[in-house]
């Protein structure tokens, strides 16, 4: 069960929240073929999410049972990235994903 975990410090509407669900499984399904019923995704909005010395960002935390070739790892965090600050009126560069990958007791940790 994939679980991501995604903060930012601006605000968003019931709406808002659900394109951004919906963009992130969507991207978990497409990439990483995982079940959309299996994954679970916590938003928290209005945090006190600083880069630099100023807000106007996001982080998401993505944690996954498998490990996927670099390059799928890769294009997953771009389209989450792309797909994030988006929706949130963000420059992708605004946009930071912490990826955790275990499979058998190992854990790759990539930063994207």
């Amino acid at each position: 069960m994939p679980y991501v975990h995604l903060r930012t410090d601006r605000t968003l509407g019931k709406e808002e929240l659900v394109e951004l669900r919906r963009a992130i499984i969507e991207n978990l399904a497409h990439h990483l073929s995982k079940s959309p019923d299996r994954c679970m995704i916590q938003i928290d909005a209005e945090q006190c999410v600083v880069l630099g010395d100023e807000g106007k960002c996001a982080f998401a935390e993505v944690r996954v049972r498998g490990r996927f070739d670099t390059a799928v790892s890769e294009a997953f965090a771009a389209a989450v990235k792309r797909d994030v600050a988006a929706q949130l009126g963000l420059e992708t560069d605004r946009v930071y994903l912490h990826m955790l990958e275990t499979q058998d007791g190992e854990i790759r940790s990539c930063f994207y």
